[in-house]
């Protein structure tokens, strides 16, 4: 069973990791819309591009999503909190 402090610690990199890939994800699908209302004047195959950005960006937010959750409750339990 972890310790108190392994699970605050835990909580920690699990939490900054999952803000990187939401920040990633972020910037990624900001750059995919940029793309995609440039390209709906100029070409198909841009506005294409940018939507695909858009959707390829879905993945590293779910992932962040899932690790900030993950962070919480491992900082939650390594402050002896009840769950329920």
């Amino acid at each position: 069973m972890a310790t108190d402090r392994e699970l605050r610690r835990d909580a920690g990199r699990f939490s900054r990791i999952g803000l990187r890939l939401l920040m990633g994800a972020v910037a990624l699908a900001a750059l995919g819309a940029v793309i995609a209302l440039v390209g709906k004047s100029l070409a198909v195959w841009l506005r294409g591009l940018g939507v695909m950005l858009d959707w390829i960006s879905v993945v590293p937010a779910v992932a962040g999503i899932a690790l900030l959750i993950i962070g919480g409750t491992a900082g939650w339990a390594g402050r002896r909190r009840p769950f329920a």
